[in-house]
């Protein structure tokens, strides 16, 4: 009588697909942003009036190009838009978070440029030590990088002074 209500349990439990069944079951949690770059002023001090564009290239090349306007609507406008950095403001930084596409591989060097009326406030390269996890549990999609956030102090525009 056990073995048969052990059975019932495990073919109701299949049937509806819990995920404490036996076998290859999946849930569907996804990835967060795995790498996250703070751009602030030195000296903490609120962000000028004006446009910031955020130059982000990895390995080498262009992958996008953020237009950030603070008091707007604190997210920043992406060029070309190939959806793997997006940018947020708070007032006295800019949040950069750039994705790893799920099958891709994070890449080994990430550059920063960023400027304000055609001034180059900073620029920084970065080699993150990346780690590689499964929310779900390996073998199930997807799979997911991250590594430490990353400031980046830029200098003051001078056109805002």
């Amino acid at each position: 009588m056990a073995r048969k209500m052990t059975l019932i349990g495990i073919l109701l439990c299949c049937a509806v697909g819990a995920t404490g069944c036996p076998g290859d079951m999946c849930t569907l949690i996804g990835c967060g942003a795995p790498l996250d770059i703070i751009i602030s002023h030195g000296d903490g001090g609120a962000l000028a009036d004006g446009e910031y564009l955020v130059k982000i290239e990895l390995d080498g090349e262009l992958a996008d190009t953020l237009s950030c306007v603070p008091g707007g609507t604190n997210e920043c406008d992406s060029t070309p838009g190939v959806g793997i950095v997006s940018g947020t403001m708070d007032g006295t930084s800019i949040r950069v978070s750039f994705f790893v596409p799920d099958g891709d591989e994070p890449p080994d060097s990430i550059q920063v440029e960023v400027s304000f009326d055609d001034e180059l406030l900073g620029s920084q390269s970065l080699q993150p030590s990346w780690t590689m996890d499964y929310p779900n549990v390996e073998g199930c999609e997807p799979t997911c990088w991250s590594a430490d956030d990353a400031g980046m102090e830029i200098d003051r525009p001078t056109a805002a002074e």
